[in-house]
């Protein structure tokens, strides 16, 4: 498994692959747009989390709440770029470095 993942590293693309366990199906990540989404379904499962944190943290005082938050920073880290766009549409990309929790809810319906 070590080795599969270790030369799927070293393929060189220009976006990003996920695995949907919801939809058992693969998603390439290629633009802004689809990286948004992903985020906001994250930022949900994110929520699911902090909430059970809350709850279990009242009932029990040896969870390790700061571990727990270093976890989700230490993932969340990302190399700094240019602020030259690359997803070659319209989408903003100014979501990187600010929370995206107020931006308006757009019409057009997801690909997913």
């Amino acid at each position: 498994m070590k080795l599969r993942l270790a030369f799927a590293d070293s393929i060189q693309r220009p976006f990003g692959v996920r695995y949907n366990p919801y939809t058992q199906s693969v998603e390439v990540l290629s633009n802004a747009q689809k990286i948004t989404a992903l985020v906001r379904e994250l930022r949900g499962d994110i929520c699911i989390v902090s909430s059970a944190i809350k709850k279990i943290s009242a009932q029990d005082s040896t969870l390790d709440v700061e571990t727990i938050a270093n976890m989700l920073h230490t993932g969340l880290q990302v190399q700094e770029r240019s602020p030259q766009s690359t997803s070659g549409g319209s989408t903003p990309n100014s979501e990187r470095g600010s929370s995206p929790r107020h931006e308006p809810k757009k019409p057009e319906q997801s690909d997913m």
